[in-house]
């Protein structure tokens, strides 16, 4: 919605391939949405030793990620709207991860029957879910000053379309529903990059000219 408002509200342009890139986008979002894919926060055990270990080497690696993104494009003028939009798109990767183990631990939390496990857990995802907003809005509006908004929303979306694949299969360890499943899953994957590609080639192009 913002980067086809920001056609009509700041006058920005889109050709045709870049259009074409917002739709696969778009598509993406539906297919990926009837995968149902879906996780119940309920039946798992989130202070398990080997869930812990997987969710911080997740956060770590996401971080990682973010570092490289936000060190990269203070080097890189053709990039770094693209970059910094990434680097939000990571941040809200965080955000919508955490916010998991954080619902999951809120109820015996409040209800006073947690034990010192959760409570660890609960303030660790309220730190992560505040800083990682934080950050994602402060990058995502930076990335604006250098590019277009309608190419970079996008982009930044790319990261927390894909995340979630690899949360569902490597952090909570669960299987497809059905092979249809797996094959929106695919065939939403490809969409994905193939939409990036379309958007983030002539975003790049415009980087470099300002």
């Amino acid at each position: 919605v913002l980067a086809i408002g920001s056609v009509k509200i700041v006058g920005e342009t889109l050709n045709k391939g870049e259009i074409f890139g917002i739709f696969l986008m778009i598509i993406a979002f539906f297919l990926l949405g009837i995968s149902e894919l879906s996780i119940d926060i309920t039946s798992i055990n989130l202070i398990e030793i080997a869930f812990i270990l997987r969710i911080f080497v997740f956060t770590l690696i996401i971080i990682l990620f973010s570092v490289i993104c936000y060190m990269v494009q203070r080097k890189s003028k053709r990039f770094k709207g693209i970059l910094l939009a990434i680097l939000s798109g990571f941040m809200f990767v965080l955000s919508n991860f955490w916010i998991s183990p954080l619902l999951g631990v809120m109820a015996n939390i409040f209800s006073g029957t947690y034990d010192l496990g959760e409570l660890t857990l609960f303030i660790i995802s309220v730190v992560l879910l505040i800083l990682s907003n934080f950050l994602g809005v402060l990058t995502i509006q930076k990335s604006f000053t250098v590019g277009q908004a309608s190419n970079l929303v996008p982009i930044q979306q790319v990261p927390t379309l894909l995340a979630p694949i690899v949360i569902y299969f490597l952090i909570f360890l669960l299987i497809p529903p059905s092979i249809l499943s797996g094959y929106y899953l695919i065939i939403g994957i490809i969409l994905i990059i193939s939409s990036s590609f379309l958007l983030g080639k002539r975003s790049a192009q415009i980087e470099q000219i300002k």
